[in-house]
């Protein structure tokens, strides 16, 4: 990171010798660009920590060489998110060079370690930070929601996704326990048969569909770009909008709290029966949901399946982050903009499935929106 730290300095000389700079966290970045005092602040997000290798045998370049090929950028990080990362810096460089001052200040917040749910999270100690100093923002912009240029649905219109939404995280837990012995001898059920059973019954029993007004907002606005028999349809039947949402992976998370089992240990030698399995559920929540939700729908699948020997603990959680309203000052400004930009869009509020920085800057502002400097292709 000091080395990034470093490549950033050289490149955009502008912006360090106009904006107050901090290390924050040992590796994370907090920039002020101090405006003409007319309005609240806003920050932009951006993290400069990337997913690690682990098989580096499947690349076709070397991961951190960033190798361009007329074409491509090829690169661990390319897309999440160095780019988002050097769209802001290169955007505010050139601004600076311009002569440009803001009406109001400007926070570049760029965290080092978002990927891994660090519980020092870098994006928090300067959330903190800038609440303590008595900071109030307008608005956070952080990434996720791009353009879908190849939409669901048939849909023949981009479609610019910005994000209002984010749905919470839990690591579960689950140590179950059964019948040990010999494999020479087996009598009744094994944790791991019993942990099986729970895993299928699971897949089959997910936590019920749910519509939020995010999400009621973006099926609202792809129904206007549907064939006017589906739109009717979307309108007048509540069950068909989850059963369309169904056809689409990305869709069909945004109306239900997952749990998917990723992790299971058991046994130690091939001939003893294991007496206890330990299943790691890894679940993605719903506003309106919790980790307590989530736990009562785990037990009452373990129920089901008649198994009463087991513990269930919580081992990380995030709450969902509070939800950005449809009607926000901002986001009628970013639509706006989109529009600008290309008139065909269409522009909809939507829930990120997976999870961003921007959740811990909920103390500091009302309105999150989670946008992306990129073009998305399926």
């Amino acid at each position: 990171f000091e080395k990034l730290h470093a490549f950033l300095e050289t490149s955009y000389p502008l912006i360090h010798k106009t904006m107050e700079r901090e290390v924050v966290s040992r590796g994370s970045l907090l920039y002020r660009w101090k405006g003409r005092g007319k309005g609240k602040p806003y920050a932009l997000l951006a993290h400069m920590d990337v997913v690690s290798i682990d098989h580096p045998e499947h690349w076709t370049v070397e991961p951190f060489c960033g190798a361009y090929d007329g074409t491509y950028v090829w690169g661990r990080g390319a897309a999440d998110m160095k780019c988002q990362l050097i769209a802001i810096m290169e955007t505010i460089e050139q601004l600076i060079a311009e002569g440009f001052t803001p009406n109001q200040d400007v926070y570049l917040c760029f965290g080092h370690n978002e990927e891994v749910m660090a519980p020092h999270s870098g994006a928090k100690a300067m959330a903190e930070l800038l609440k303590s100093r008595g900071v109030e923002l307008e608005f956070v912009a952080d990434e996720a929601g791009a353009i879908m240029m190849e939409p669901p649905f048939g849909i023949q219109k981009p479609v610019a996704m910005v994000g209002m939404a984010e749905k919470g995280f839990a690591n579960l837990e689950l140590t179950i326990r059964g019948d040990g012995g010999h494999s020479a001898e087996p009598e009744g059920l094994s944790a791991l048969e019993l942990a099986s059973q729970f895993i299928v019954a699971l897949g089959q029993n997910p936590m019920p569909y749910r519509l939020i007004p995010t999400v009621e907002a973006y099926v609202q606005d792809l129904a206007g770009a549907m064939a006017p028999e589906e739109r009717e349809r979307i309108e007048r039947d509540p069950d068909y909008v989850f059963e369309k949402m169904a056809e689409d992976k990305k869709c069909h998370a945004m109306v239900r709290t997952t749990i998917v089992p990723t992790v299971m240990r058991s046994g130690q030698i091939f001939n003893a029966i294991p007496s206890e399995a330990k299943v790691i559920l890894n679940s993605r929540i719903l506003p309106g949901d919790s980790a307590e939700t989530v736990s009562a729908h785990i037990k009452a699948v373990l129920s089901q399946c008649g198994i009463a020997d087991y513990t269930l603990e919580v081992a990380k959680y995030a709450p969902p982050a509070p939800v950005t309203p449809n009607d926000a000052p901002t986001f009628q400004i970013l639509k706006k903009l989109y529009l600008a930009w290309y008139p065909d869009f269409i522009v909809t509020p939507y829930l990120v499935t997976g999870g961003t920085d921007s959740k811990n800057y909920a103390g500091v502002t009302g309105e999150i929106y989670r946008i992306s400097a990129s073009l998305s292709y399926r």
